[in-house]
C-alpha cells in the first residue's frame, strides 16, 4: 500500500498526508495500550480495531462503522505527523474483508503480521465503511482514518505482542 492511504479528508479533525516532512516524530506519537506479556508468534503483531468516541459520534460519519480495513505498517522512524517519509516502504500491510465496531468498542476480528525485526511502528490504515475503495488504497469522506501521531507499538525480541489500533 503506498502513501495515498492519507491524502482524504476523513472525519473532522483526522486528517494525514505524505509529504517531504522528515521531522522525527517519537516525541509526538503515542505508543497504543501494547500488551506486554507473550502472545501469539514471536516477533509479531496481533492488531485489534477501534475508534474513538469522538469518531464514533461524528456528524460526519453517515455509514455504519462496519466495511474493509486497508492499512500499512511502517517503521515509527520512517513517519513524521504528516505521514511516512519521500520512498519509504512499508513493512507489512493488513487487510481484513470485513471489520464490525458498529455494536462494540474493540473488533472480534484480529490481523496477525509476520516475523518483524525488534523496533517501534505505526499502523496507518481506514475503514471503508461507505464500500467504494474498490481495489483504491485512499480513504475518502466519511471513512474513519489513523493518524500518524498514535497507533505506535513495539515489537520486542522473541514476544508476539497485541495492540489496540
Amino acid at each position: 500500500m503506498t502513501r495515498t492511504l492519507l491524502l482524504a479528508l476523513a472525519l473532522g479533525g483526522c486528517t494525514a498526508g505524505g509529504g517531504d516532512d522528515t521531522t522525527d516524530s517519537d516525541a509526538d506519537t503515542e505508543v497504543v495500550d501494547s500488551d506486554t506479556t507473550s502472545v501469539g508468534p514471536a516477533d509479531t503483531v496481533t492488531l485489534s480495531f477501534s475508534v474513538s468516541e469522538g469518531v464514533r459520534h461524528s456528524t460526519q460519519l453517515v455509514d455504519p462503522l462496519m466495511g474493509e480495513l486497508l492499512g500499512s505498517i511502517y517503521r515509527q522512524a520512517d513517519v513524521s505527523v504528516t505521514g511516512p517519509h519521500d520512498g519509504v516502504d512499508s513493512v507489512a500491510d493488513p487487510h481484513l474483508d470485513v471489520v464490525d465496531l458498529r455494536d462494540v468498542d474493540m473488533s472480534a476480528e484480529t490481523w496477525t503480521s509476520g516475523p518483524l525485526p525488534p523496533d517501534t511502528y505505526l499502523f496507518l490504515g481506514f475503514l471503508d465503511v461507505d464500500g467504494n475503495s474498490g481495489d483504491g488504497d485512499s480513504p475518502d469522506a466519511g471513512d474513519p482514518v489513523t493518524l500518524a501521531t498514535s497507533n505506535a507499538f513495539t515489537i520486542v525480541e522473541g514476544k508476539g505482542v497485541a495492540a489496540v489500533v
